[in-house]
C-alpha cells in the first residue's frame, strides 16, 4: 500500500516538475524585467516626464481642424460666379463617406491590421515587429505603430526617429482614440499623408494620379496610394513606376491575405498595368 502511495506521488511529481520550472522561470524574467524597466525609468525619468507633459499639451489642444491644410482661396464676381483660385497646392479636405473604402483597407492591411482591435498601441504588432527585427539581426522590415501613432507623428511631432517622439506617442495615442473615433483617425490619416509629386491629401493624389475623386478609387488604384505614402520618394509611380508597382502588388496581396478582398479580385488587380 505503502509503495503504491509512493509511486502515485511520483507520478504527481513527474507531471508537475516541468510546471514548476516554468513557473519559476516566467517569475523571474517577471523580475528582471520590473527592474530592468525602474532602472531604465530613473535613468530617463526627465525625459519620460517631458514626453507626457508634451503629450498632455497635445491633448488639451487638440482639435480637428489640426487634421487639415489650407485650401485654395476662391474669387467670386458680384453675382456669386467664379473667376479664379489662389493656389494653395489644391489642397481638399476629404470626409471619410468621400474616400473609397478600397483605400481606406488597403490601408489597414498594410499598415495596421488590428486597427479596429487595439486602444492606440498594438502591443502584439510590436511584439511581432521585435521579433522580425532580432530574426533579421538588426534589420528593421516592419514597423510598430499604429494608424493612431502616425497621425500624431504627422500632425504635431517630426519625423525623427528618435525615443523621445517615440514615448510621446505611447503617452498620446491611447488618449486620442479616447477622443476621437475610429472613423475620425482614419479620415485624418488619409487627409495627412503625402503622396509625392507636392500632393497631400488623397483627394488631390486621387486627382493628380488617377483624374477622379477619392471616392472612386478602385482596389489597385488605392493600393498604389498607400504604397506610395509609405515612402514618397521611393514609390512615386511617376519617377520609379517599376518600383511603385511592385509595392502596390504586394499592398494588394496583403488586402487579401486580411480578407479584404478575395483571390479572384487580388490577381485581377495585380494584373491591371500601373497608368498614371
Amino acid at each position: 500500500m505503502a509503495k503504491r502511495k509512493k509511486k502515485r506521488r511520483n507520478a504527481w511529481a513527474v507531471f508537475f516538475r516541468p510546471i514548476k520550472v516554468i513557473l519559476a522561470a516566467f517569475l523571474t524574467v517577471m523580475v528582471l524585467g520590473c527592474l530592468a524597466g525602474g532602472a531604465v525609468f530613473f535613468k530617463y525619468q526627465g525625459e519620460i516626464m517631458a514626453c507626457k507633459e508634451k503629450a498632455d499639451s497635445i491633448i488639451a489642444n487638440t482639435q480637428k481642424t489640426d487634421f487639415t491644410q489650407p485650401t485654395d482661396t476662391r474669387v467670386y464676381d458680384s453675382d456669386g460666379n467664379l473667376i479664379g483660385t489662389i493656389n494653395s497646392g489644391h489642397y481638399e479636405y476629404v470626409p471619410i463617406e468621400g474616400i473609397s473604402r478600397n483605400l481606406q483597407d488597403a490601408y489597414i492591411a498594410q499598415e495596421d491590421r488590428r486597427f479596429y482591435k487595439h486602444h492606440g498601441i498594438d502591443y502584439k504588432g510590436l511584439l511581432r515587429a521585435g521579433l522580425v527585427y532580432v530574426k533579421n539581426r538588426g534589420k528593421i522590415l516592419q514597423g510598430g505603430s499604429t494608424i493612431t501613432q502616425q497621425v500624431i507623428k504627422n500632425t504635431y511631432l517630426t519625423q525623427e526617429k528618435t525615443f523621445e517622439r517615440k514615448i510621446t506617442e505611447f503617452f498620446t495615442a491611447p488618449r486620442m482614440e479616447e477622443i476621437y473615433s475610429k472613423s475620425d483617425i482614419l479620415e485624418f490619416y488619409c487627409n495627412t499623408n503625402f503622396f509625392a509629386n507636392r500632393c497631400y491629401g488623397v483627394s488631390e493624389a486621387s486627382r493628380y494620379y488617377f483624374d477622379k475623386e477619392a471616392k472612386d478609387l478602385t482596389v489597385w488604384e488605392a493600393a498604389t496610394l498607400a504604397g506610395i505614402s509609405n515612402n514618397p520618394a521611393k514609390y512615386d509611380p511617376v519617377a520609379h513606376p517599376e518600383t511603385s508597382k511592385a509595392k502596390r502588388d504586394r499592398v494588394i496581396g496583403n488586402m487579401a491575405k486580411n480578407g479584404f478582398i478575395s483571390d479572384a479580385e487580388k490577381e485581377e488587380a495585380q494584373a491591371q498595368p500601373l497608368t498614371v
